[in-house]
């Protein structure tokens, strides 16, 4: 919950600015809304559901797998905490999506990597990997969306002890 707090005030100024520039580009688009439901509407369609979470979780996390291969800690707990945040503002957005987030993913895996990232522990920071990329796969078995799991992302990032 921490990391949400860090990120909300960046993520309402970056929606505030780009609906201040898509207004600039657009004629309207959201100011020509004919009231304010129908602006916060058309805000939640612009911002999207959990498919858009999921786009940055999985660059995070094969940026966070790269960091790792690369002995660079620093680098990939920095990537590691980016994921956390976006996989809160995902239940945010979609909050059906959030309880197995939080069981199977938010609460012991990620935070043991992100422990063992941060004591730069080489040898616990490769099987807690594993185990929080078993552990995105497990989610996605219990969202009844397990064939994400077969995609060059999640086969290619096992590190081999």
């Amino acid at each position: 919950m921490k990391m949400l707090f860090r990120v909300l005030p960046v993520f309402l100024v970056m929606a505030l600015l780009a609906g201040l520039y898509a207004h600039a580009q657009s004629d309207g688009w959201l100011t020509g809304a004919t009231d304010r439901d129908e602006q916060i509407a058309l805000i939640e369609d612009y911002i999207g559901g959990y498919s858009g979470t999921m786009m940055e979780v999985g660059y995070r996390f094969e940026s966070t797998h790269q960091a790792i291969q690369d002995d660079n800690h620093e680098l990939a707990a920095y990537h590691w905490d980016k994921l956390g945040g976006a996989m809160e503002w995902g239940g945010i957005k979609r909050p059906a999506r959030a309880e197995n987030a939080e069981l199977l993913f938010l609460g012991a895996p990620w935070e043991n990597l992100d422990e063992a990232l941060r004591d730069n522990d080489s040898e616990r920071v490769v099987d807690l990997f594993n185990v929080a990329r078993g552990a995105c796969m497990a989610c996605h078995e219990a969202e009844g969306v397990g064939f994400m799991n077969d995609q060059p992302l999640l086969r290619n990032t096992e590190i081999a002890p």
